[in-house]
């Protein structure tokens, strides 16, 4: 039986559509077949897992074309953004069950995936990195692949589990994703050392086979509990305040994801002083990025970038450079609060704000024009989307 493979012809003299057989694109050179297949969703590709024992192997263990095609989908990253889908919970024993949906949208605006699933209870840290995005509740966390439509809880943590304290990137040399956990050592004394654990996700294991949550070096700092952690290069970063012996410090502690690490880094020397003042972290063109936002006395919002420039984390060998002074915001609106930064790596990214009143908006600091994402009015502020790359990586371990 001859195998037809769902392509048509669409020229106006053709009626009715002939489809073309799988003889007839077997015999397209091979290269250009890996070039359009890279050009295709994740989702889309693994339906055509079924085609050939050939194609099985190209769409699952191929990793010259897995590469190739997270390449390809490194132009066009997307927006994941996530909302209730039912106000009912199910309860299930003493566990509450919440339905949400996450849908992923071109930065165009276009609705291109969505992904149901059922967890326990809201979501209050919401963090990407490559094709993976991990999802804390209260006292637990999941980690999927919205192109996979892959959807897994992480197993329980040994410690008292805390949403906010959790950060997630990816390490290069080995190829591997890790989830970090901080918590209090001592339950009783929150500015005490901070216990770490790590939980490392490989490609095809499973997170069912994997080893578990680790304990590694403690923490000696405490780590601001209203704030994710931005993954840059392989490295966490996060907000922390250090308690001297006259006033409080603020400075970044880093978390070396390979050497599992960590090490703090001052703030720049100087930066805008104002009692309306407010400090994200931020991704931003490879590096990691402070903006610094203020208001003055006249009502003028503005906004200032900070890059950490060099090599890794060591403040010996990186330093603070300020890029694009004094972005006036007042041109996107006179009422316009800003609610965070959307991390970028692209080296030619342009900055994707979260705003209250006007949904995600872009700026290019070259051309220093402001433009609205398109439908991004469905993404609450409250709801910080994150950015992710259609990717291949399994995550039940098949």
């Amino acid at each position: 039986m001859k195998l037809i493979f769902p392509l048509y012809s669409h020229h106006p003299n053709t009626h009715p559509p002939k489809p073309i057989s799988i003889n007839a694109i077997a015999n397209l050179p091979s290269d250009l077949i890996i070039e359009i297949l890279a050009r295709l969703p994740v989702k889309t590709l693994c339906k055509f897992r079924c085609v050939s024992k050939q194609w099985l192997y190209l769409l699952s263990l191929d990793k010259s074309f897995i590469n190739r095609h997270f390449e390809e989908s490194k132009k066009n990253p997307l927006l994941l953004s996530r909302k209730y889908s039912s106000d009912e919970k199910e309860e299930e024993g003493e566990v509450y069950k919440v339905n949400i949906e996450l849908t992923s949208m071109a930065m165009e605006g276009n609705v291109s995936n969505i992904l149901k699933a059922s967890i326990c209870g809201p979501i209050y840290t919401f963090l990407s990195c490559g094709p993976l995005v991990v999802l804390c509740c209260t006292d637990c966390a999941y980690v999927c692949n919205p192109g996979c439509q892959d959807f897994v809880p992480l197993p329980r943590s040994n410690s008292v589990f805390t949403s906010f304290n959790v950060g997630f990137g990816y390490v290069c040399n080995s190829n591997e994703y890790k989830v970090v956990h901080l918590f209090n050592l001592d339950p009783f004394n929150s500015d005490g050392t901070m216990g770490c654990e790590v939980f490392t996700l490989r490609d095809r294991d499973g997170v069912t086979n994997s080893r578990g949550w680790r304990r590694v070096q403690d923490c000696a700092y405490k780590v601001h509990t209203n704030c994710s952690a931005i993954c840059v290069n392989g490295i966490l970063y996060w907000k922390i305040t250090e308690q001297g012996t006259e006033s409080s410090i603020e400075s970044i502690l880093s978390f070396d994801l390979e050497r599992e690490e960590f090490q703090v880094i001052n703030y720049p020397k100087c930066y805008i002083d104002s009692d309306q003042r407010v400090l994200f972290l931020t991704g931003f063109r490879g590096s990691l990025c402070l903006v610094d936002c203020s208001c003055s006395t006249t009502g003028k919002s503005t906004m200032e970038m900070w890059l950490l420039k060099g090599s890794g984390q060591n403040n010996s060998s990186s330093s603070w450079v300020k890029e694009y002074y004094s972005i006036n915001l007042s041109g996107l609106d006179a009422n316009i609060e800003l609610k965070g930064l959307v991390p970028s790596i692209e080296e030619d990214g342009e900055i994707l704000m979260n705003t209250e009143q006007k949904g995600l908006v872009y700026y290019n600091p070259e051309s220093k024009v402001f433009r609205r994402v398109k439908n991004s009015g469905m993404v609450e502020w409250y709801k910080k989307p994150c950015l992710y790359y259609d990717g291949f990586f399994s995550l039940d371990g098949k």
